[in-house]
């Protein structure tokens, strides 16, 4: 089964992401943070397979989180997200080791074909 950890503290977006992430696949397990501190803890306790991070949290930088939790469980795929679809910030996730890179906007058009490639891995 695959786990899954969502951290956004933009309670709609995470919201909209964890039902859209559960209706594409049901059997998929997902758990929600919205901070740094709290998202530590949920990957200590739940050690999912898949972290959709956003960049921006109001207690740490979301690349720096990914990062140290890449180093810490090298199986977890990460996905970062930002509303900004800038060129350094893909740059910035591809050398942290992240799988993907999303812009909020494009989310739901390209959540479909993310995650069945996710699926085909596991």
């Amino acid at each position: 089964m695959l786990k899954t950890l969502v951290v956004d503290d933009n309670d709609d977006f995470r919201r909209s992401l964890v039902e859209l992430l559960c209706r594409s696949m049901p059997e998929m397990e997902v758990a929600e943070a919205v901070c740094g501190r709290e998202a530590r803890q949920k990957v200590k306790s739940l050690t999912p397979n898949l972290l959709f991070m956003d960049i921006r949290l109001p207690d740490e930088n979301g690349f720096e989180i990914s990062k140290q939790l890449k180093n810490r469980y090298p199986g977890m795929d990460i996905v970062l997200m930002s509303s900004f679809d800038m060129p350094e910030y893909r740059n910035a996730a591809e050398k942290l080791g992240a799988k993907y890179f999303l812009a909020k906007g494009m989310l739901t058009e390209n959540i479909r074909l993310l995650l069945d490639t996710l699926q085909d891995s596991h």
